[in-house]
Parts: C-alpha cells; structure tokens; sequence
C-alpha cells in the first residue's frame, strides 16, 4: 500500500482542523454556557430544548394567570362577604320591624335604614376588579350593571361566566353573575311563597309555611279562602279545582299538596291567601317592598295584618337572597381552593421543566474545561508531531 506525501498532509492536515473545530466548539460552549449555539450543532439536542423552553413558557403564562385570578378571587370573595352582612342587616331590621308596639314612626325609622341599605347593595353590585371591569355583569363586563330606573333596579348585565386558564385543559370562573346573585332570588321559603289577598278585610296573618313532601309538590298555585266564619275552601287556581274542605281553627296548620302552612286571627268571609310556587323576585325589589310597607300609616287591626305581612314575605325573599349570596360566597372559595391546587401542581411543573432545559442546554463548566483541556492538549500534540513529520522525505535522506 502506498501512501503518497500529499495525502499523508491532507490527512494529518484534516485531523488538525478536526482538532481545531471540536476545540472552539468547547471554548463557544464556556463563553455563552449553553451546549448548542444553533440547531445545526445537535439537531436532536436542539428540537429538545425548542419544547422543553414552550413548556417552560407555557408554565409562566398559566403562573401570570394564576396570580391575577388569585387577585380576583380574593376581592370577589371579600365582596360576597360584605353583600351578605348588607343582607344580614336588612335582615334583622324587618325582623325588628315585626315588633307589636312599633308606631308607624318607628317603622319610617327602619324603612330609611332600609333605603340605605338598598343603595348599598346597588354600589356592591357594581363593584369593578383589577382589571377595571366588573365583577357582577357576566359577560358584559364594561357595562355598569345596576342603576335606578322608574320601576326598581334594573339589570344591565347578562348570565355569562368568564373563565381564566390556570393549567392545561382548567379554567376557573373569575366573577360571579348578578343575574343570580340578586336579580332571581327565590321567594317565601325557597319552593314556594305565601301572601295576604289585597282585598281582605280580616286580620289573618299566615306565616311561610313549609315542604311536608317534596313528592307531592305540583308546582301549582293554590288560594286558602274563606267560605265562612270558621270554614276554609283550598282551590287549585292553576286546575281550578278544589282540593279541600276544613274548619279553620286560628293556629292550627292546613296541609295540603306537600306543603303546610299556618293561619291566625280573626277572617271576614270572603278573605283569601295565595299560594304560589317556583316564583323569584329581585333583592331590590323585596327591600322596596318592605320599605313601602314601613312607610305605610297604620289606622286599624286589617291595615297592620297587610303592613305586616308584606314586611314577612320582604323578610323571607331577603333571607332566601342571604342563603344565595352565601352560597355564592362559598363557591368562590372552592375555586380558590382549586386555584391553589393548581398554583401547587404548576410549581411543581415548572421546577421539572427548568431543570429539564437546563440538563439539555446548560454547560456543566467543570466537564467543559476539562475537556477543553484536553483537547487544547490534543492539538498542540497533534501540531508538533505534524511539524516533526512535516520535515521527513526522500529527499531528506538522500542528502
């Protein structure tokens, strides 16, 4: 085998500059500390790091989420809070309005609390996050949700939910709809909601009442009339039926239908009460109820049986209004929970994914100077024996 003198330089020439190259490739990897400059220095390497950096990224956006809505919560979770005590107030108000030796002087006096109550509400209503847009008006969050027209408190706002993505494939809900929260609450005790006939003359009062059977309930509206002194018609208004017949005794409960319900005092022949049921009614409009009630001059025994049931059916929608704002309140807090959860879970991921990328991009220093070493070594080895090499020929031994 013959090896030629060109060839034998070519090659020692090709080890050289390979030396070389691996050589300033380990020097660029100590001056900028990552393993790949560019893709075409370990293509498999590089497609690597391009993921494990969109993970990493990925993480940080759902981390900025996470922080805002964290935000968000918390100032929707203390507003729930400070509309329930506004209910609660209310609340205990009517209760003290009931009070037999209040004069209608009294009963003004609370009827002005309420009002203040009521502006309170609507303020709360239209309470605006961070970001400037508010937190009870569902997707229509830039519009003010609440303002006085000439028939109540109207509602401007829709049903709509807005989400904020926290983690892959879970949003979390970021307000609350005041669709829900103020304008369909529940009225009488939650299922269905009793009340005095405008025109009756007696001073019968009925109290709530309550489900003695959900499986009986209809869903239909009744009226309790008085057929005589002591005799009661119940009439399925809805069938126009009739569903019963039965001495009234004052105190004692009537049931029917699943449901029962208490009548006392003194009738007139002819005095009905309604029974109606699955109705709902604005917050708003149950204070303005009770504040007309108030502001009511009472002049005999049937004027102060209406003044005051209309402040008992106010009362009931108002407690009915403070269970949905609790509720409410207690449903932002499993979303905080959640959030929480998931803030965990992402720390967790973004520890994982940044060490990841720093395994696949980042210079171990003391493996790079090493081996820097040793190939710098390498070469000038390499450079000296070329040189010493260089030099042998025929033509050196024939001299």
């Amino acid at each position: 085998m013959r090896i030629g003198t060109a060839f034998a330089h070519l090659a020692k020439s090709a080890t050289i500059m390979d030396a070389q190259v691996k050589m300033y490739s380990t020097q660029n990897e100590l001056s900028t500390g990552k393993k790949v400059s560019a893709p075409s220095d370990d293509p498999v390497n590089a497609s690597q790091i391009v993921t494990a950096q969109a993970s990493v990224a990925r993480q940080a956006s759902f981390s900025a989420n996470q922080a805002y809505l964290e935000g968000e919560l918390r100032q929707l979770e203390s507003t729930l809070g400070s509309i329930g005590d506004t209910i609660s107030t209310a609340r205990e108000m009517l209760v003290a309005a009931g009070n037999g030796i209040f004069n209608d002087a009294d009963r003004r006096s609370i009827a002005n609390n309420l009002t203040s109550l009521r502006a309170q509400l609507v303020s709360l209503g239209n309470t605006r996050g961070s970001d400037g847009q508010y937190l009870f008006a569902g997707f229509q969050s830039g519009t003010t949700p609440f303002s006085q027209s000439a028939s109540g408190i109207v509602y401007a706002g829709d049903s709509g939910t807005r989400g904020v993505v926290v983690a892959s494939g879970l949003a979390i809900q970021s307000n609350a709809d005041g669709q829900s929260l103020f304008m369909q609450i529940p009225t009488g005790n939650g299922t269905f909601s009793t009340g005095v006939a405008a025109t009756n003359t007696g001073n019968v009062k009925i109290d709530t009442g309550t489900v003695t059977s959900t499986a009986a309930l209809t869903g239909q509206n009744y009226e309790i009339r008085f057929t005589g002194s002591a005799t009661i018609d119940v009439v399925n208004t809805t069938t126009s039926t009739l569903v019963k017949t039965q001495a009234y005794v004052t105190g004692q409960a009537i049931s029917f239908d699943g449901m029962q319900m208490t009548l006392a005092g003194t009738p007139t022949i002819g005095d009905k009460f309604v029974v109606a049921q699955g109705q709902t009614a604005s917050v708003f409009d149950a204070i303005d109820q009770a504040i007309s009630a108030l502001n009511t001059a009472v002049l005999s025994d049937t004027e102060r049986a209406k003044v005051n049931d209309a402040v008992r059916q106010a009362s009931a929608s108002i407690e009915q209004a403070f269970n949905v704002a609790l509720a409410k309140r207690v449903e932002v807090g499993g979303r905080m929970t959640a959030l929480d959860t998931a803030a965990q879970v992402g720390e967790g991921l973004a520890f994982e994914n940044k060490a990841l990328l720093s395994k696949l991009q980042d210079v171990d220093y003391v493996e790079a100077a090493s081996r820097f070493a040793s190939q710098q070594t390498g070469l000038q080895a390499a450079l000296a024996a070329y040189g010493q090499t260089s030099r042998m020929s025929l033509f050196d031994y024939l001299r």
